[in-house]
């Protein structure tokens, strides 16, 4: 394992970097290696894709699908190995359907790229873990120095950040062909081990103007949805009712879920980086979206174990969710994922859920408030991992906000935010 991708990566004088069993985010030494193994199938399909637009060929589904697994490389989105390898082997599959279709144009096409025939070894993790020793980013450090390698790595992380906007404006209905072929040219040639300073520096000046372009078209995307947004002032106490909690930066799964929860009595509260969405006026005409909870994404093991409702994780940032017990009741969708949690598919969560086709209010566990402050919340009662997402809710007690106020928490009714600010999320 060696990971150096976010601001909590172990730095000490002898060691610089994640390179132990497990990371300081809680990922495993297993799904690191793994999510090497991952970047390198999905260089060795970006080089096809380069291919392919050589012959006018633009296969939508690979461009669908390169940023969004991409993506589910970034810190705190994906940490279930098994999900990463099945990425991993849908890219495969991709590149190999995109291979075909430039052979049905040149009989002599040929990918020069080191990437471009990679094979998965085994279906056994533990042998997959092994061949991914050979895509792990620092493995030529010593030959190529410091700088090399921290240049490399820019160019890799800031080119994931415009994979994750690319994903979330994709799903908004957002593509622009040049920013694709953009995107997959840099990955393909980050699959190359490039060692020229002067190319890499170059590389991360291309991706920071690549990105002011992505950003344009997830602009595009949510204010077409949801309105340009506004300075707004955004509830952070409890509301009685009862709740259901929303973390992450996926507005269309904030907007389906308000959808599919309207009229049934629950409150909709946002989490980290899902603020924002309060600027948005056709986010902020729901009026069962009432608050924000909690603080930062680095608090969430104490303050979702509090939170006395289900939880859904559209994107990063998650982290271990068995610490604060709340495994039973936390779910995932898109390219997030945690070992053992459930997983949202489609757009249609009652759907999703099993024996449950809508939304039920008498399902979802309550805020109680006996004060007009902010106040502590006590957890759902323990239930079996898995259990279905109305299970929880029905056997959550019905929580009271109790405990002393401080304060400086009686004082806080608001907190201003500013639109600009979800653009500048990674």
């Amino acid at each position: 394992m060696f990971c150096v991708q976010c601001e909590q990566t172990i730095r000490t004088p002898a060691r610089n970097g994640c390179s132990y069993a497990q990371g300081m985010c809680g990922k495993t030494a297993e799904t690191s290696d793994l999510q090497d193994l991952l970047i390198a199938a999905l260089q060795g399909l970006s080089a096809w894709a380069v291919k392919a637009r050589e012959y006018g060929i633009i296969n939508h589904d690979v461009d669908n699908f390169a940023p969004r697994a991409f993506f589910s490389t970034l810190t705190n989105v994906n940490f279930d190995s098994p999900r990463i390898v099945g990425y991993a082997r849908e890219a495969i599959a991709l590149r190999e359907a995109l291979k075909a279709q430039c052979l049905s144009v040149d009989a002599n096409a040929h990918c020069d790229n080191p990437m471009a025939d990679l094979q998965l070894v085994s279906d056994d993790l533990g042998e997959l873990q092994r061949q991914a020793a050979e895509f792990t980013p620092n493995k030529d450090k010593a030959a190529i120095g410091e700088n090399i390698l921290g240049l490399r790595l820019l160019c890799l992380y800031g080119l994931k950040g415009a994979a994750a906007y690319m994903e979330h404006a994709h799903v908004l209905g957002q593509y622009d062909n040049d920013i694709y072929a953009q995107y997959h040219k840099i990955m393909a040639w980050l699959g190359t081990w490039p060692a020229d300073m002067n190319a890499l520096l170059e590389c991360a000046m291309e991706i920071g103007q690549m990105n002011f372009k992505v950003m344009s078209i997830l602009d595009a995307g949510e204010t077409t949805k949801y309105g340009h947004p506004t300075p707004t002032q955004v509830n952070v106490k409890a509301t009685e009712g009862k709740c259901i909690l929303i973390s992450g930066h996926d507005l269309k799964d904030l907007y389906n879920l308000l959808e599919q929860t309207g009229g049934t009595g629950v409150n909709v509260y946002t989490h980290g980086e899902m603020l924002p969405a309060h600027g948005y006026p056709e986010l902020r005409k729901f009026k069962h979206l009432v608050g924000n909870y909690g603080s930062g994404w680095q608090n969430q093991q104490v303050e979702f174990a509090r939170f006395p409702g289900p939880i859904v994780m559209t994107s990063n940032c998650i982290i271990d969710p068995t610490v604060g017990s709340y495994d039973d009741r936390i779910w995932t969708r898109s390219i997030v994922g945690w070992p053992g949690v459930s997983h949202l598919e489609g757009d249609d969560f009652g759907r999703s859920l099993p024996r449950r086709s809508k939304w039920r209010a008498s399902r979802i566990a309550k805020f109680r408030i006996s004060s007009p402050s902010v106040l502590a919340v006590r957890p759902c009662s323990a239930l079996p991992i898995r259990s279905s997402i109305w299970s929880v809710v029905k056997n959550c007690v019905t929580s009271s906000w109790s405990a002393a106020v401080t304060a400086r928490a009686a004082s806080v009714t608001t907190l201003p935010i500013s639109p600009p600010a979800y653009r500048m999320t990674a």
